[in-house]
This record gives C-alpha cells, sequence and structure tokens, in this order.
C-alpha cells in the first residue's frame, strides 16, 4: 500500500484508541465534549459510523508536543 493511501486510511475508535494509547472510553467522552482529534461521521440509516484518520490523530498529537524549552517555560508560569 502506498504512503498516500496509508495516510488516508481510516481507523475504528478502539484502533484510534490504541493509537493514542489512551481507552475507547476515553476517546469517545473527547468526542462527545468536542475534544480530541477530527473524526469522521460516516453516518447510515442505522446510526452514527465513526472513524479517524491517521492524518488527523497525527495531527493531534504533534499540537500536544511539548518540547523541553516549553516545559520549563510552563514551570515558571504556574503561580
Amino acid at each position: 500500500m502506498n504512503e498516500r493511501l496509508r495516510d488516508a486510511a481510516l481507523l475504528r475508535t478502539s484502533d484510534a484508541a490504541k493509537l493514542l494509547g489512551v481507552s475507547t472510553p476515553t476517546l469517545r467522552s473527547w468526542r462527545l465534549r468536542g475534544q480530541g482529534p477530527a473524526w469522521v461521521d460516516l453516518g447510515s440509516e442505522r446510526g452514527t459510523i465513526v472513524r479517524y484518520s491517521l492524518v488527523a490523530l497525527r495531527e493531534f498529537i504533534a499540537q500536544r508536543e511539548i518540547r523541553p524549552t516549553d516545559r520549563r517555560r510552563r514551570i515558571r508560569e504556574q503561580p
């Protein structure tokens, strides 16, 4: 499978949760509260079908990356 197709792959909630290192209920809770990674609703007549793209999961992880210099700044800013 080429890289472009792999990046376009859509993962089930359970697989996305494993990739992020959180539980499936945690990922569902984030989604219901409008937090967490972007998701796709492939809804059908029988209800919602939720999937997560690898690109969205990578972006979510990258947005939360803390570099050592950032951490020192955060510690100093705390009261």
